[in-house]
C-alpha cells in the first residue's frame, strides 16, 4: 500500500513506551538505523529503528533501542533535529520516566520510555505545511558528547501529511 510506503496512513498510537498490538505501529514509515554500521559496531549501537506516522493533528515517532545499553549510560540524552531549527530533547526525568522537550520554546512534547520510545508532536509546532518534507536527525548524547548520529551526515527526509491526507492516500 502506497500510503504505508510513505508513512502517511493515518494512524493514532498509544504513547506509553510499550509495543501493545501488532498493528499499533503496522502502517507506520520506517528507517533502519542499523544499515550505516558493520557488524563489528552494531553490537555497540543503541538506536535501532525510527517509525514515524500521523493523524490529523500530530506527528507520532517510535525508537526502537537497545534499553539496556540506554540505562548504562551515564547522562544520556537523545535529539531530534528537525526542519526550521526546531529539536526535540528527550532527557531521563526521575526513575523509569523522560521528558521531551521541543525547543525553541521548551513545550512538552507527550513522550514515554518503555521498551520503545514513543512520543506524539503537535503538527502545528513542527511549522510545516502539507506536502512539505520534514527534515530529522536523531543524536544519541552521552554527557554531551555524541556516541550515535543518524544519519552519519546531513538528515533524513520523511513525508509530512497534513489534512489531505485521506485524499492524496486513498484508492479504490
Amino acid at each position: 500500500q502506497e500510503c504505508q510506503r510513505l508513512g502517511l496512513c493515518r494512524f493514532r498510537p498509544i504513547i506509553d513506551g510499550r509495543e501493545n498490538s501488532y498493528y499499533e505501529w503496522l502502517y507506520a514509515g520506517r528507517l533502519d538505523l542499523t544499515g550505516q554500521y558493520g557488524a563489528a559496531q552494531r553490537g555497540t549501537q543503541c538506536l535501532r529503528r525510527l517509525s514515524y506516522g500521523y493523524d490529523e493533528t500530530r506527528l507520532a515517532l517510535r525508537l526502537d533501542l537497545d534499553t539496556d545499553r540506554l540505562s548504562c549510560l551515564s547522562g544520556w540524552t537523545i535529539e531530534l533535529w528537525l526542519s526550521r531549527d526546531r529539536r526535540i530533547l528527550i532527557a531521563p526525568a526521575g526513575s523509569a520516566a523522560v521528558q521531551a522537550r521541543l525547543m525553541p520554546g521548551e513545550a512538552a512534547v507527550p513522550c514515554a520510555l518503555g521498551s520503545i520510545l514513543e512520543m506524539a508532536v503537535p503538527l502545528e509546532q513542527l511549522g510545516l505545511e502539507a506536502g512539505q518534507p520534514l527534515q530529522l536527525a536523531i543524536v544519541l548524547r552521552r554527557n554531551g558528547d555524541a556516541v550515535e548520529r543518524h544519519p552519519d551526515h546531513g538528515s533524513f527526509e520523511l513525508p509530512v501529511a497534513g489534512l489531505d491526507l485521506t485524499e492524496r492516500t486513498w484508492s479504490a
